[in-house]
C-alpha cells in the first residue's frame, strides 16, 4: 500500500468516528453507560472511602484528643446521606444493596 493510500484510510476512519461520535444515539448510550459505572461501580465505594478517611484521621487525632470513632462514622454517613442521592431502580434487593450504608 502506498503512504497516500493509507493516509487516505486513515482520513476515512478518523471522519467514521467523528461522525459516529456526534450521533445522538451514540452519545446517548455513552451517557448512559458512564453513568452506570458510576451509579454501580463508584458511588457504592465512597463510604468506604470515607469512612476509611475518616478513620485515618481519628487515629492520628487519638493520640492528641479523646475522639469518639463511632460518633465521627455516624456523622460521616449522616453527611454522606445528605450528599449523594437515594437512587432506586425499582428491584428492591438491588435497591436495598445499593441503601445498606445509609442511617
Amino acid at each position: 500500500m502506498d503512504p497516500e493510500s493509507g493516509e487516505a484510510v486513515n482520513t476515512i476512519i478518523v471522519n467514521l468516528i467523528l461522525r459516529a461520535l456526534q450521533s445522538q444515539q451514540v452519545q446517548d448510550a455513552v451517557g448512559q453507560f458512564i453513568s452506570r459505572i458510576v451509579t454501580e461501580k463508584l458511588l457504592p465505594l465512597l463510604p468506604i472511602a470515607a469512612a476509611a478517611a475518616a478513620k485515618a484521621v481519628t487515629d492520628q487525632l487519638s493520640d492528641i484528643v479523646d475522639v469518639d470513632v463511632a460518633d465521627i462514622a455516624n456523622t460521616v454517613r449522616d453527611r454522606l446521606n445528605e450528599a449523594i442521592p437515594d437512587i432506586d431502580f425499582g428491584i428492591p434487593t438491588l435497591d436495598a444493596l445499593m441503601d445498606v450504608w445509609r442511617p
